[in-house]
Formats: C-alpha cells, structure tokens, sequence
C-alpha cells in the first residue's frame, strides 16, 4: 500500500511539470515561426553599391551594417508588420516595410538640403553647390551658441581661413580680422564690411594717450541677435565687385527680417558671471621682505659692498620701530614728532598687516554681464517688418572697466504691386567704453598690481592722496588706478539701408540700394596727479 502511495503522489507532482514544459516548447516554436532573415542590397541613384548602411528594425535595437558591396543579412520578429530604418552619412534616411519578404532591393537617394542652402555672394544670392568662388559661410544660430556680446566672438574659429583676434580681453575690445593671411605691411589688413548689401565704415576713434594700444571695435555697431548670416568672400572675385577696397576680403552681414503670419514677440534674457581664472603668483610680503634683505647681503658678499647688520636691513632682524626727531628751539633738545614701525620678515609672516598686501586683488573682481533683447516681427502678402531694441551691459574682470550698448533696428519690407517693392532697414547704436589700461607699453594696470610693493597697505593718511605711495619704481598704487583713472570712448553710430526693386521681366529684376551711415566717437581721459599717468606734466593729465 505504501509504495502504491507513492507512486500516485510522484505521478501528480509529475503531470504540472509536463504541461509547462509543453506551453514553453510551444511559445518557443511560435517565436522561431515569427523570425525571418531578410537578406538585401543597398545602393545609390547611381546605382553603386553603398557600404556602411545601419539598417535598424523600427521599435526594437535589432540592427546590422551593409557591407563593402552593399549587401546585408538581419533577422528580423514578426515580418509581416516589420519595418526597417536605412541610414548612412549623405544620404537621405529611408523606412522600407519588409511585408514578409526575405530579399530586399534599397534605393538611398543623397542628402541636397546642405547644397541647397542660400549664400550671399556680394551680387546676389545662389545655392551653396552653384559657388564657384570661395566663400565661408555661418548661420545666425550657430553665432548664438556661445552667447556673444559682439560678432567677432561669434566668428573666432567658425570659418577656416578667417583669423579673428583681440588685442586684449577687455569689453569692447578692439579686434584684428584677417582673411587668409596679411596682405599688406604698412596699411591695413582689414576687410570690406558690408550690411544688407551696402558697405559701411564706423570711422575711427580719436587716439588715447601715449603708448596706449586699446582701439575701438567697428562691429560693435550690431546685436549678434539681430544677425541672420554672414559670408566671407576670401578670393579674388571679391575685388571683381567692390573694388580694391574689397581686397583683403569682404564680410558680408545680412540682418534678420520680419516674416509672414501672425505677430511674433520674443524677449531673451543672458546673465553671464565672468572671473580671472588664474592668477600670477607673486612674492607675499613676508617673502619679499626677505628677498630684500637678502639682496642687501649679497651685495656685502659677492659685489664688495659695505656690510649691514641684521639691525639696519630694510627689514630688520628684529623688527624696530624708527623715530623722525626735531630739535625743540626752547629746550634745545631732540623731540619725537613721529614714530613707525619696520617689520621683520618673520613679523609678516606671523599675521603683521594682515599679511600683506595682495594687489591683484585691489585691481580684479567677479564680473556680471547682463544682455536684453526685444524683437517684434510679422507680416502679410504685402509686406514684412521687424522691430528690435536690446541693452548690453558687461562688466569687466578689471573694476571700473565696462562696455555698455544700447541699439534699436528695424527691417521693413513693402510690395506695392506685382512689379514694385522696396524697404528700409535702419540701425542705431549708442556705446560706452570704459577701459582699463591693459592694452600699454608705459604704466600698465596689471603691471602695477604685479610689481607694487607687497609689504604696503592699501590706505596711508599720511599721504596726500590717502593711499600708500612709491613712486620711486614709477607706479601708481593698483587700488587708487582703477578707481580714478578714466579713458572713456563714447560712440553714436546710425545706419540706415534703402532699397527699391523694380521687376522688369520674369527672369530680370533691377535692384537700387542707398545707404547713409553716420558715425560719432568721443574719448575722455584724466589721470589725477597722484597715479602714474598723471605725475607728468604735474597736476595730472587730461584729454578730450
């Protein structure tokens, strides 16, 4: 009975084992009946064969490659519904329905919506792969990724064979442009501007003081925002059409215009935190204190010079305290009327006058930019029109240095009728420029805050000018500079471009452009007789 017992319970353990290895068998065969290869080959409109296609089954990560000769192998669920993605670099992606086959003939056809963007060309404007000249060109929204204040940021390193520096990293800078190469020694190498199809020139700065190379920016004139493209022509056929002056290259900037539909209103707002990433390390005061010492020790060893006791260094061993005596005329005897403390280098170093003095960090500060814009565009079959304001304000990493613009634009186009049509784009600017002298042979900023005194404070009341004074290596002290140095370029720039269009035939159209530019520059200097730039001729120096 027992064994009997068992061999029941062993049979009903058994049975459900069965069934579900039977329903796993099943499912299995079903999902094998549902996979097929499909085989194929993938070429072009030419009908050669083209390698490196990953061809992808739609909603899943089931993928292969075509090889060198085009062909493919990929298994691929459920045939009948499958769908398979087709891509390749230059080539337009294409979605194939495999509809239970197993062999499939590809077509690809190549990618023309880069070919078949507009470039400017001076007289007129073609489709990129009908250039026959050299020409670099850039969209407006590849200008704007970096977020630039001005154009020639936008274009550092955008465009080969176009070469943009500054001659210093202040706001508002002035910039250098160089289109493959110099081409001259002695004039310059700067290429012809040109704004919605009219050339145009800032006029120059009025010159700052001696041995000060700062110069002013000509494209500060334009928002970046407002840009739609540029185009550089680097060959020769830019000379063909404007000339000699057109021979180091001309920049071609087309401005953004209304377009048709509904009113449109876009407000962007840019807030950017700038800081000196890495500073010059310098002597501390402690250490310079030695290094004085040091050199006055060196000069009794090596050069013959007279020996000085630790006592009488410039920083005595141990620190004293020095007194300015006068002879009292009642008493006849010497009277104390001042006294001053010469630190050790070990006084320094243990926490005397905080230290020191780092000047770098009287001169250099954290920087805010702040950036505004307003646009309002639309349109209608008779015309188009586009309304833009916008205010800059970058500050420098340099205190008290700063460039401020505030420009208004406005694009309007009209159609009469069928054959006449005109329009008129208007830009107006107004800049301040605030800069520090970082850009000079004589009297530097960033010189002054090297070299300076360490083992000085920052304020002395004993001096007329309130601050601590040495004169003697003919700098100024770097906190007082910044402050109360001035070299202020003031700009008012007006463009305006108008344009008539007068459709004679169907394949002719007269085009006349007129365009009026006004441009204003003022520089404001005055350096006070207590900074390095104004101790000659005495009482300071000023210009205007």
């Amino acid at each position: 009975m027992e064994k009997e017992s068992k061999a029941l319970i062993s049979q009903k353990h058994l049975r459900p084992i069965m069934v579900l290895a039977l329903l796993c068998f099943t499912f299995l065969t079903t999902i094998a009946q549902n996979k097929t290869v499909v085989k194929g080959t993938v070429t072009g409109t030419t009908g050669l064969p083209v390698p490196s296609v990953t061809i992808l089954q739609k909603g899943t990560r089931n993928q292969t490659v075509s090889d060198s000769l085009g062909k493919f192998s990929i298994s691929v669920t459920n045939p009948a519904q499958a769908e398979l993605v087709f891509t390749s670099a230059g080539f337009e992606p294409k979605e194939v329905a495999v509809g239970g086959k197993t062999n499939l003939s590809v077509v690809l056809e190549i990618a023309t919506r880069v070919l078949d963007e507009v470039v400017a060309v001076g007289y007129g404007t073609v489709k990129k792969r009908d250039v026959t000249g050299s020409v670099a060109s850039i969209k407006g929204e590849e200008l704007m990724k970096t977020n630039p204040t001005s154009i020639n940021q936008a274009l550092q390193g955008k465009l080969a064979g176009v070469v943009v520096s500054q001659a210093d990293g202040a706001p508002g800078a002035g910039i250098n442009i160089q289109i493959r190469g110099a081409n001259s020694f002695t004039t310059s190498t700067e290429p012809l501007y040109v704004i919605d199809g009219v050339p145009f020139n800032t006029g120059e700065a009025p010159g700052s003081d001696y041995a000060t190379k700062q110069t002013n920016n000509p494209l500060n004139l334009i928002n970046p925002k407002d840009v739609l493209s540029i185009e550089v022509l680097k060959d020769a056929s830019a000379t063909a059409i404007y000339g000699s002056r057109g021979a180091n290259g001309v920049v071609l900037i087309t401005t953004k215009s209304g377009s048709k539909g509904r009113t449109r209103v876009e407000f962007s707002s840019t807030t950017t935190v700038s800081k000196p990433v890495k500073l010059i390390k310098v002597l501390d005061a402690a250490t310079y204190a030695e290094y004085r010492n040091e050199m006055i020790r060196n000069r009794y060893l090596y050069d013959g010079g007279e020996f000085v006791p630790d006592s009488s260094l410039p920083y005595p061993i141990p620190g004293k305290w020095g007194y300015t005596t006068v002879i009292d005329p009642v008493t006849g005897l010497p009277t104390i009327i001042d006294s001053a403390y010469n630190a050790s280098p070990q006084d320094y170093r243990n926490g005397y006058m905080g230290n020191g003095t780092d000047w770098q960090d009287q001169i250099f500060q954290t920087a805010l930019t702040q950036d505004y814009n307003l646009s309002i565009s639309g349109g209608e079959d008779k015309g188009t029109y586009m309304f833009s304001i916008g205010s800059l304000d970058q500050q420098g990493v340099i205190r008290n240095s700063y460039f401020k613009r505030y420009n208004i634009r406005s694009n309007i186009d009209r159609k009469i009728n069928d054959w006449f049509s005109f329009g008129n784009y208007l830009t107006a600017s107004k800049s301040d420029n605030r800069m520090a002298r970082t850009n000079s042979e004589t009297y530097g900023i960033i010189p002054s805050a090297l070299a300076f005194t360490p083992t000085r404070t920052v304020f002395d009341p004993d001096q007329p000018s309130g601050v601590s004074e040495d004169f003697s290596n003919g700098l100024s002290n770097p906190y007082l500079y910044v402050r109360t140095a001035k070299n202020i370029l003031s700009s008012m720039n007006l463009y305006n471009s108008t344009f008539a269009k007068l459709k004679l035939a169907d394949f002719l159209t007269f085009k006349q452009d007129l365009g009026y530019a006004y441009s204003y520059n003022q520089r404001d200097i005055y350096y006070n007789r207590y900074i390095s730039g104004g101790i000659a001729p005495t009482n300071g120096y000023g210009m205007q």
